[in-house]
């Protein structure tokens, strides 16, 4: 690249996002990073990034279920790289699961916050600047269930598939403007969320770590968990310089298991 890009990557400082941040640092690209983790542990993670790639990196802890700190974000992005050639919208709302008739309103509302709203407002944000510079990529982070259904999750399910939707509405409006919109759909991935499910399942089963795991695979079409780096992959190329005539994709890295439900 003759000017270096920026990207940013929401719900960066851990799991698929920071993997996907490393990836597009390896691409070349600055990053601006966004989490809820201990200052000091982001600080060391923009620091680490920045030398492993030699990028610039910042982060930025806003709350993305609120508008104003979403703004603060976009501010501190056009403040220090003059804008953003690469969204990722991959943050997500913490989720349990829970019925329909059980589930609490607010638990409900901070998933389309989160999922839903952040991603529309980022894009809002920054697609304008994209399209002034006939250059852009958006790729936002669904899921497996945003592509098919699944009990006790009807929040997460139907902000995903709001999102693949999303995405092809943003694809059919910037076709041939050098801006290009994706999705990636993972399946269940190996990330802290899920390290925790597995100790829990271990304490609670009276098993090893080892075995919870494969208790937890075991309810998986794949039978196994799935790797960020697999999802990093996937949105590299979406990020790509050859990746401009592709858009409005969902595309599934699941491990076949949309392919089979």
């Amino acid at each position: 690249m003759a000017t270096r890009r920026t990207s940013l990557v929401t719900g960066s400082d851990q799991g698929i996002g920071l993997a996907i941040a490393r990836r597009l640092a390896k691409q070349g690209s600055n990053l601006v990073l966004t989490g809820f983790g201990v200052p000091a542990d982001e600080a060391a993670i923009c620091k680490q990034v920045e030398a492993d790639f030699g990028v610039d990196v910042i982060f930025h802890a806003a709350d993305l279920s609120k508008a104003d700190q979403i703004g603060g974000l976009v501010a501190a992005a056009l403040d220090r790289f003059g804008g953003v050639d690469i969204l990722v919208n991959n943050a997500a709302a913490p989720r349990r699961p829970v019925s329909v008739a059980q589930m609490d309103i607010e638990e409900w509302d901070l998933a389309v916050a989160i999922n839903l709203n952040a991603p529309f407002h980022l894009v809002q944000a920054f697609l304008p600047l994209m399209l002034e510079r006939r250059w852009g990529r958006i790729v936002n982070i669904a899921s497996v269930f945003g592509l098919v259904g699944t009990a006790n999750r009807a929040g997460y399910v139907t902000t995903k598939h709001g999102m693949v939707g999303f995405t092809h509405a943003v694809a059919a409006e910037t076709m041939h403007s050098g801006v290009t919109c994706n999705a990636v759909c993972p399946g269940l991935t190996m990330t802290p969320r899920q390290e925790r499910e597995i100790a829990l399942i271990a304490r609670t089963e009276d098993v090893s770590l080892a075995d919870a795991e494969q208790i937890l695979a075991r309810r998986l079409v794949a039978e196994k968990f799935l790797s960020a780096d697999s999802m990093a992959a996937a949105v590299g190329y979406f990020c790509s310089e050859e990746a401009g005539d592709t858009t409005g994709v969902a595309l599934p890295v699941d491990g076949g298991q949309s392919a089979v439900r």
